[in-house]
């Protein structure tokens, strides 16, 4: 009996070390709230706004809390394919991308306008969002840069930067976009290939795999809860926070996995090569120069645990 105080006092500050965590990783959470980036539509057929929350790194053509041109903005997607987030406030997500589509849908100048420039050294560039340009200004993509400063040259010949790249796009739409425009322009000199280590073509093991990265991309609170709900972790601020870091740790290393074994030896990278050899010997049957532009995942670059896939797709 002479031990009881001491007990009740252990049991006293159990109880306030797990309550005080509780609140803590309360008020984390709270804080720390973030939102996938949002698609509203405009009363521009053509135009759509790409928006962001406190986040965003970028520069924005729009802060949706002060003035900008819009007077209808109407919920479209988001990029987690989170059902809760329809209907979210703009004024949450408020750093406006605008993405303005010409007549086939790419984010660029007029078709006519581009077939009508015959005296410009024409480079096409295809890919994904990396050369679209998602979260960036369209003034601010590589493409446009690269265009002002080919063109600040003295004595230079003009050069027009086509940037044919889409969000989503891969290896097939990549190529069947080439296929397409190889004789929209009167001096096409040469084709680049924004391509992307989640570009190739996939087996019905990658097909598997696959949902492992989409998992780790968009891990939000709704995948989460699909896993916790309902248990003691997921009644738990301290649970849901520790559960999340090592779902994050699993998925990264799945990923890893994923990546590298699109670039291994199977059906769906020797398609992929095939196709890559394709693309060069259309641009050489119209004289055009066909060259591949690798983009990195920003991932441990000091120990980069990519480097067999570049390997794979130099050779």
């Amino acid at each position: 009996m002479r031990r009881r105080p001491e007990t009740l006092l252990l049991f006293a500050s159990c109880v306030f070390c797990v309550v005080a965590l509780e609140l803590l990783f309360y008020f984390l959470e709270v804080r720390q709230k973030t939102y996938p980036s949002v698609v509203y539509h405009t009363e521009k057929d053509r135009v759509k706004l790409m928006c962001y929350d406190e986040e965003f790194r970028s520069s924005a053509d729009w802060d949706l809390r002060g003035n900008h041109p819009y007077s209808m903005l109407r919920y479209g997607s988001n990029t987690d394919n989170d059902p809760t987030l329809e209907g979210l406030d703009p004024l949450l997500v408020p750093h406006a991308v605008e993405i303005e589509f010409n007549e086939v849908g790419f984010r660029e100048r007029s078709m006519q306008q581009l077939v009508a420039d015959d005296s410009s050294e024409v480079t096409l560039f295809v890919g994904d969002s990396f050369g679209a340009g998602q979260g960036v200004r369209r003034v601010d993509r590589l493409t446009e840069r690269l265009e002002q400063r080919l063109n600040a040259v003295p004595g230079s010949d003009p050069h027009l930067l086509v940037n044919f790249c889409m969000m989503g796009y891969n290896i097939g739409l990549a190529s069947q976009t080439l296929e397409q425009n190889l004789v929209s322009f009167a001096r096409l000199r040469r084709v680049v290939y924004i391509f992307t280590l989640n570009d190739p073509m996939r087996d019905q093991q990658a097909h598997q795999m696959s949902q492992s990265i989409n998992d780790f991309m968009h891990l939000r609170d709704n995948l989460l809860s699909e896993t916790v709900d309902g248990t003691i972790i997921g009644r738990s601020n301290t649970g849901r926070w520790v559960a999340k870091r090592l779902a994050r740790r699993r998925l990264s290393q799945q990923t890893i996995q994923w990546y590298n074994y699109m670039f291994s030896d199977n059906t769906g990278w020797r398609a992929t090569t095939a196709r890559l050899d394709q693309m060069r010997d259309q641009c050489r049957q119209v004289d055009a120069e066909f060259i591949i532009v690798l983009f990195p995942l920003l991932l441990d670059l000091d120990n980069y645990p990519l480097r067999e896939a570049h390997v794979a797709l130099g050779n």
